[in-house]
């Protein structure tokens, strides 16, 4: 499993490398004491806990941009993914919680299902062209805006690229006649060093 690191691999990935990380510290702030009016403490604290709940993306479909958000690494701009775009190291790994061939999904992952929460959608890294399945409570709709408007200032090359990339608002068709037009070159210079190397043979 490679992660995006900038060389147009179509290989499977599951998060941009550390590297791209912008660095930027969290701020804290030091909340003041409010009165509780009368209700002791550890009482209130039970009071207010609320559950965390992630926002769940359960109508992703292919050619939505999404922020692919994982621990430890800068939101990155993505593109979800039909099957033919798909290389065969990522269909070989189909998780149980994405879509069946056949574009169905088992009972438990439909909207309203018990492991809905946990459905996961093929995405392809923008600029790095890697794959990954992501987990739809880790995916943000993306705002065009927020990418167009955006400065590199400490983004490395290759997540600057994808901000670029996603600020184009390209279809997948643009995707998969870019993805095509990689597998030929790929093919191509496969071909090339082959009749090099039966040259050498001829010569020796």
């Amino acid at each position: 499993v490679n992660a995006p690191d900038g060389d147009g691999t179509t290989e499977a990935a599951i998060a941009p490398t550390s590297e791209d990380a912008n660095g930027t510290p969290a701020t804290s702030h030091k909340a003041k004491r409010k009165s509780s009016g009368g209700v002791p403490e550890h009482k209130m604290k039970k009071l207010n806990k609320r559950k965390s709940m992630p926002n769940l993306q359960l109508s992703a479909k292919p050619g939505d941009y999404y922020w692919a958000r994982l621990k430890g690494y800068p939101p990155w701009p993505a593109i979800v993914c039909d099957e033919e775009m798909l290389p065969e190291t990522l269909l070989s790994s189909r998780p149980i919680s994405t879509k069946r061939p056949d574009g169905t999904y088992r009972e438990d992952f439909l909207e309203g299902g018990k492991n809905a929460r946990e459905r996961t959608y093929p995405i392809m890294f923008l600029s790095t062209n890697e794959f990954a399945w992501l987990v739809n409570s880790s995916m943000v709709p993306l705002d065009m805006e927020d990418v167009k408007n955006a400065e590199q200032g400490k983004k490395s090359r290759s997540l600057w690229e994808a901000y670029q990339i996603a600020a184009e608002g390209h279809d997948l068709a643009y995707f998969k006649t870019m993805l095509a037009e990689h597998d030929k070159s790929v093919l191509k210079d496969l071909e090339a060093e082959k009749l090099e190397e039966e040259e050498r043979e001829a010569a020796e």
